[in-house]
């Protein structure tokens, strides 16, 4: 297997893992769940983990691969750019669950402060890592478009005459 296929394998997971434990850790803040706030936050710690492998094999997948020209080299820009916000949003996100993980060890009330920063980025993340896996599916489906072709240009008229003769 590989890089790109790695790459696409796993691209998906920072984000469904981001937005899940997010919901996790919110619901147990709800109900008031000691321990789902420390399942979300380690679930969100570990998808910042896996992120980086993302990353990497993003990386080694653009360097592997040919030169894209045209269209699928400016999606393949933008699909950098906004990877890179995402990595840095996802980055301050698991440092923030870390602390928050630490500071919340022995009394959940120190966290507090902690757990409102973390909210914030985990949001801000998961709409970055929701945009850059878009963006990703554009560099698979821009294309440039070939010359128009005689079939193309074929009038319906001249259709309709070879359908019923």
């Amino acid at each position: 297997m590989d890089a790109l296929k790695l790459h696409l394998l796993l691209n998906y997971y920072p984000a469904i893992g981001f937005i899940l434990g997010s919901l996790v850790f919110v619901t147990a803040i709800r109900f008031k769940g000691l321990s789902a706030q420390r399942f979300g936050l380690k679930m969100v710690f570990f998808f910042a983990l896996l992120t980086i492998a993302v990353v990497l094999t993003g990386e080694i997948a653009s360097h592997t691969g040919g030169a894209y020209t045209g269209s699928r080299a400016g999606a393949l820009e933008g699909h950098k750019f906004m990877a890179t916000a995402a990595f840095a949003g996802v980055t301050a996100t698991g440092i923030a669950a870390l602390i928050g993980l630490m500071r919340g060890r022995r009394d959940p009330e120190r966290g507090k402060s902690v757990y409102t920063i973390f909210l914030i980025l985990a949001a801000i993340s998961s709409v970055l890592l929701v945009t850059a896996i878009l963006r990703g599916r554009q560099v698979k489906w821009a294309v440039q478009i070939p010359d128009p072709s005689p079939a193309v240009l074929r009038s319906i008229d001249t259709e309709k005459k070879l359908w019923h003769a």
